[in-house]
């Protein structure tokens, strides 16, 4: 038997792998395999959006069937609850209220803050294109659609309990430091009755009642509203007509 050298043997392994690699379709099998996978043809964006929007509504799905599972739960007990405690079946609606809060805004938000307990929540926001969201929180939100030249929009902050018991709080700040606040809370007996001090006008605009209360120390005049419903007040650096321009135009 012909003895080969180390050499030699290392050439012809090297020779006999070339033929085997040169005879092997393995190029065909890989991009057969490529195209079942479905990686023959580089992602679009439209792609991957899809797949972002299909992995989104996996995820709005699940936190949706566990709402409606609590909602189911709070529904009846709530039915249970209203011929024994009104005051229970209260609580249980505004939990109900707090739940699909959460659920049509997002459990994970990060632009607003929401805290809620057994006895009341809050909303806070500090981005203008977040005050729709505050509607959504109250339904009886009055939201300004005319602020003054100069101001900006600086937060929202927005409370109430189960006992419809509101108050929500527009802060707008201006350039030179002034600052514009729009107060808003349900109309109760403590408030239409409170002792308002140095009316100047008092008068009413359809069916609201309106008292105008000036401040010649700070020129931070006041403009208090009644209506059937809320309490108003609107105050700032600003004369009459420019206060009843903001309370004409909330929606």
């Amino acid at each position: 038997m012909e003895k080969m050298t180390q050499t030699e043997a290392e050439q012809r392994f090297r020779a006999l792998m070339k033929e085997v690699v040169e005879n092997t379709d393995y190029e065909n099998d890989i991009n057969n395999k490529k195209k079942e996978l479905g990686y023959d043809k580089p992602l679009d964006y439209d792609d991957i959006k899809k797949r972002s929007m299909s992995k989104k509504r996996e995820r709005n799905s699940r936190w949706l069937k566990i709402a409606g599972f609590v909602l189911a739960v709070f529904i009846v007990s709530s039915t249970m609850n209203v011929f024994q405690n009104s005051n229970v079946a209260m609580a249980s609606r505004f939990a109900v209220d707090n739940l699909m809060f959460s659920v049509r805004n997002g459990f994970f938000a990060t632009d607003f803050q929401f805290h809620a307990t057994s006895t009341g929540r809050e909303l806070i926001i500090e981005k203008e294109e977040q005050i729709p969201i505050g509607r959504n929180f109250l339904s009886e939100l009055k939201i300004p659609n005319h602020i003054p030249d100069g101001y900006s929009f600086s937060s929202l902050h927005i409370t109430n309990n189960a006992r419809n018991e509101y108050l929500a709080l527009f802060i707008y700040k201006s350039n030179d430091g002034n600052v514009l606040v729009i107060k808003q809370e349900n109309l109760s007996e403590f408030n239409y009755l409170q002792q308002i001090a140095g009316v100047e006008k008092d008068f009413f605009i359809d069916n609201a009642r309106l008292l105008y209360v000036p401040s010649v120390a700070t020129g931070n005049n006041s403009l208090f509203v009644i209506t059937s419903s809320n309490w108003l007040q609107i105050s700032g650096v600003l004369e009459l007509d420019e206060l009843i321009s903001i309370f004409e135009m909330l929606q």
